[in-house]
């Protein structure tokens, strides 16, 4: 996992499990059109509960080291769409 290898793993992912609203934390290849890239790049992915306040955007980050993050809103997580 590119995060853990760059030592981005616990940490951040802590932090931003504290926030109110983030339910899930994860590290990804991204499509270039998501994160304005030419080639497929890798990502933070934050996945906030739908029920999750717009204050919530705020107080996250548009990129973690270097990395961008992309958000996603939309409900609770389970097992099967891991």
């Amino acid at each position: 996992d590119f995060c853990l290898s760059r030592g981005l793993g616990d940490v951040y992912k802590r932090q931003l499990l504290n926030i109110p609203g983030v339910i899930g934390v994860g590290a990804g290849v991204c499509e270039a059109e998501t994160v304005n890239a030419s080639s497929t790049d890798n990502c933070i992915l934050i996945y906030l509960s739908d029920t999750a306040a717009t204050e919530v955007l705020n107080q996250l980050p548009a990129s973690i080291e270097g990395f961008p993050v992309i958000i996603s809103a939309g409900g609770p997580l389970s097992i099967d769409a891991l």
